[in-house]
C-alpha cells in the first residue's frame, strides 16, 4: 500500500506543469477533484468579512466518467493570499476539492441530492491566473450542486 502511495505521489509530481505545490500531508489529495471557478459577485457580510458567491464545476480527468457543477460560497482567509492579490468579481480560479468520496450521494442512490447547505472543503491553487503556493485551505458552501456519471 505505501509502495502505490508513492508512486502516485510521483506521478503527479511528474505531471505537474512546471509549478509544485505544497500540501499537508493528510490532505488525501488522492479523494480530491480539480475543480474551476468563477467569482459571480462579493458580498460584505458582517465585520467587513467578505461572501464570494461562485459557480464551480469539476475540471481534468481525475475522475472518469464522473462531473458535477454547482453554485456556493467560497469561504477563505483573505489575508493568507499573496501580497497584492485582491479577489474580485468575474475572477477564476482553480481549486481542489472534496467531493464526498466516491459517493457524492448521501444515500448511495444516484438522483438524490444533498442536504443543503452542504460544506466541502479543499485547497485553492490558483486565483485570477495566479498560482497559490503554497495552497490555500478553503470551504465552500454549497447551495446547489449537480452531479452526472457517464
Amino acid at each position: 500500500m505505501k509502495k502505490i502511495i508513492l508512486l502516485f505521489i510521483l506521478g503527479i509530481a511528474f505531471h505537474t506543469t512546471g509549478t509544485s505545490q505544497t500540501y499537508p500531508l493528510d490532505s488525501c489529495l488522492n479523494f480530491m477533484t480539480p475543480t474551476d471557478f468563477l467569482i459571480k459577485k462579493i458580498n460584505t457580510v458582517g465585520l467587513g468579512s467578505q461572501e464570494h458567491v461562485i459557480v464551480f464545476r469539476s475540471s481534468g480527468n481525475s475522475n472518469p466518467g464522473m462531473s458535477f457543477t454547482g453554485k456556493g460560497y467560497l469561504v477563505f482567509e483573505p489575508n493568507d493570499l499573496p501580497f497584492g492579490l485582491e479577489p474580485k468579481a468575474r475572477m477564476t480560479g482553480n481549486m481542489l476539492l472534496t467531493t464526498h468520496g466516491s459517493d457524492p450521494h448521501p444515500s448511495g442512490i444516484p438522483g438524490t441530492t444533498f442536504n443543503y447547505p452542504d460544506l466541502l472543503s479543499g485547497y485553492l491553487d490558483q486565483l485570477g491566473g495566479q498560482n497559490i503556493n503554497p495552497s490555500l485551505p478553503v470551504s465552500v458552501q454549497v447551495i446547489e450542486f449537480e452531479y452526472s456519471e457517464y
